[in-house]
């Protein structure tokens, strides 16, 4: 799968027009991966900060 960043950033892969229909949207296949990559950068940071504001230290 070329969705991994192994793989993603590959430059023979990474603009070969792939697109993905969603609905009636049709994203190409750097924009998905700009999507998903900032949808995890957001969860994951909004994870970590709610994790950090438990932590106490003595």
């Amino acid at each position: 799968m070329t969705m991994f960043p192994c793989n993603a950033l590959n430059p023979y892969n990474l603009f070969d027009m792939v697109s993905y229909s969603l609905g009636p949207v049709v994203v190409e296949y750097p924009v998905v991966i700009a999507i998903l990559y900032a949808t995890l950068f957001v969860g994951g940071s909004a994870l970590a900060a709610h994790g950090f504001s438990k932590h106490q230290v003595a």
